[in-house]
């Protein structure tokens, strides 16, 4: 005779498993039509006050990393790139320059001259030399 107990679910919990529930199944129907993650995430996006909750979890699954090949590849990358210049560098420029080195591949192909050209007409009154 197998005896089964009863649980108790917060209403938060079940609220938010409800939520994971319901991405799950948008998610498959979003997959089954060859939609992409990003693209949904862009949507919901708009929505942010009807679906703040959604909006988050979402983020939340845009940003986390497939396997955990990547996290340590940016792990790695980070210790490559650890010098004295770390030392003396803030955590935006460090950021910055760790993910260039992690997309080392699609940061060669960037054309420099056009990055270059849409800055400075994007701000004309930049005292920076683009030289």
């Amino acid at each position: 005779m197998k005896i089964e107990r009863e649980v108790y679910i917060s209403p938060i919990l079940q609220k938010l498993l409800l939520t994971v529930k319901t991405m799950t199944m948008i998610l498959t129907f979003l997959d089954s039509k060859g939609y992409k993650l990003v693209a949904f995430a862009k949507f919901v996006s708009k929505y942010n006050e009807a679906f703040y909750e959604l909006n988050r979890l979402i983020g939340i699954a845009v940003t986390l990393p497939v396997t955990s090949v990547e996290a340590e590849r940016s792990f790695s990358t980070l210790k490559l790139i650890k010098t004295h210049l770390r030392t003396t560098m803030l955590n935006d420029r460090l950021s910055d320059i760790a993910v260039l080195s992690v997309h080392s591949q699609r940061a060669n192909v960037l054309d420099l001259d056009l990055v270059v050209d849409k800055f400075d007409s994007k701000y004309p009154n930049c005292r920076i030399m683009l030289c």
